[in-house]
């Protein structure tokens, strides 16, 4: 069954209105078969890899409209896995070729390529806090590494030979990483908290025994599941000193949680949402093409929209109960910088939003960190000024949305 992988991203918040659970905004006609796809998080551009030579599909508004466009310094890989880099702004890709393959990096959307060197493997992963890691989720002998500086250094993660194991799933929950690891043939659940120098086996009632877990997720409040398609999801709330069946019987390939507190969990016959951690599940399979084969994975952007795709290459953005904005789909109409400014860049204590249509009125200000964690909500904004001050230094996301259903989406810097 072809499959597709994909990572997502997209910076709008609106009205939440009853909607059918996914809107298509890529339907493809069958002339090509994509096999991957990302989303700049900071922006509306989407990419679209197809699976022979270096071809890129573009979207710069959200999927509305698409182009082709041919990377000058990408080789013509049989096969792309697309990965977007929040924090840096970075479209990652890794290529399967006749002969190698390799990764690449742009950051002028895709239009040119330089090739990052210094590591080797067969999968790539960026983690919530933009850290790019690569390794090989088949190979016994297979070191994994990791970039804190988007590719321009690489450590070792985890070393085959120290640890007698080699990763098939690596995910981060604050400042410690998480990593499912194999050794003959039975997978095992480890942590680290000093970026891979060691790693401690993780045990417990309910966590799963028999090798079949495959995956382990991390949410944005620091639960944690291991899943797989053979093995019932087991779920930790306390960085997985014990665990819980949150529902029996349920086993996820594909699980991941957006910013609205939604769980989505899919295999190759069902999709479904959990509202609730997973303790209820509910299909959402409503709004997909026919036949709706071949759900991969799942990702959300730093706001909480939610893209999947299917095993024909047709994209599907999630407009069901608890999705941001589900009403418009892909047509909304945001306010400009002329229309709203938000002020200063960077700030120190305080946000100041100003609204050159004074008829209008702020409904809302959420403030988004790069794990896609909604850090700030204030839905009465005295004075059109926010209180930022319980702000880390850093970058975060702004989004302003008016009485109108308008909404002004910009990156800002805390100092």
């Amino acid at each position: 069954m072809r499959k597709i992988y994909f990572v997502i991203a997209l910076s709008i918040f609106c009205s939440t209105l009853k909607a059918q659970s996914w809107t298509n905004v890529f339907p493809n006609s069958g002339a090509e078969y994509f096999n991957t796809f990302a989303v700049d998080p900071s922006s509306t551009y989407l990419y679209l890899g197809t699976t022979s030579g270096a071809n890129i599909r573009r979207s710069s508004d959200g999927g509305k409209n698409w182009t082709l466009i041919t990377p000058v310094g990408l080789p013509a890989f049989s096969q792309k896995n697309l990965m977007f880099c929040a924090n840096s702004g970075a479209l990652i890709v890794y290529g399967l070729a006749t002969v190698g393959g390799g990764f690449y990096r742009s950051t002028d959307h895709g239009d040119n390529f330089t090739q990052i060197t210094g590591v080797s493997g067969s999968k790539v992963k960026i983690l919530k806090n933009g850290e790019i890691v690569v390794y090989s989720p088949a190979s016994m002998y297979a070191d994994t590494y990791i970039s804190k500086d988007n590719g321009a250094n690489w450590a070792i993660l985890n070393n085959h030979t120290t640890t007698s194991k080699y990763a098939i799933d690596v995910t981060l929950s604050g400042t410690t990483y998480y990593a499912v690891l194999n050794y003959n043939s039975t997978n095992g659940l480890f942590k680290s908290t000093n970026s891979g120098t060691t790693w401690t086996a993780i045990t417990g009632a309910n966590l799963p025994t028999d090798g079949y877990y495959e995956k382990v997720t991390s949410t944005p409040n620091g639960d944690l599941y291991v899943h797989g398609y053979a093995v019932i999801t087991a779920k930790s709330v306390d960085g997985g000193s014990t665990w819980t069946v949150p529902t029996a019987g349920k086993k996820h390939t594909d699980l991941y949680p957006d910013a609205n507190g939604n769980l989505f969990g899919s295999n190759p016959s069902v999709i479904e949402r959990s509202a609730n951690g997973g303790t209820t599940w509910v299909s959402i399979a409503d709004g997909l093409g026919a036949p709706a084969m071949g759900i991969g994975a799942y990702n959300s952007t730093l706001s909480g929209v939610v893209y999947t795709a299917d095993g024909y290459g047709r994209v599907y953005r999630y407009t069901g109960v608890g999705a941001t904005n589900p009403s418009v789909g892909i047509n909304e109409q945001n306010i400009s910088s002329d229309e709203v400014c938000v002020y200063p860049i960077p700030a120190n204590n305080f946000l100041n939003i100003d609204l050159a249509n004074h008829q209008t009125k702020i409904v809302s200000v959420k403030i988004i960190d790069i794990t896609g964690k909604l850090v700030i909500e204030d839905n009465s904004v005295s004075n059109n000024k926010l209180d930022i001050t319980s702000l880390d230094k850093g970058i975060y996301f702004v989004n302003v949305l008016l009485d109108n259903q308008t909404s002004l989406n910009k990156k800002i810097v805390k100092e």
